[in-house]
């Protein structure tokens, strides 16, 4: 149950980060009388979760590794 409170949160990361960059380019559309700035929001907020997501994949990923890596000390030493 952990784990999906983690990706849920990642989800919900990922969707703020977008929603901000739209948000606040169309607010910035609206005060300087643009039309362009809500898409170039939508882009920096596009980027902005995906880093948040391949990071996190980084640090799940190196997560795993070093539970595989005590498993197998474990098993080396017969501590099953």
């Amino acid at each position: 149950m952990k784990q999906f409170g983690r990706y849920a949160a990642v989800g919900f990361e990922f969707f703020a980060l977008i929603a901000a960059g739209f948000l606040g380019g169309r607010f910035l559309d609206a005060r300087f009388g643009t039309a362009y700035l809500v898409w170039i929001g939508l882009l920096v907020g596009t980027f902005a979760g995906f880093r948040t997501l391949f990071r996190m994949a980084q640090l799940e990923q190196r997560a795993l590794e070093k539970e595989d890596q005590e498993n197998d000390e474990r098993d080396r030493h017969g501590h099953g």
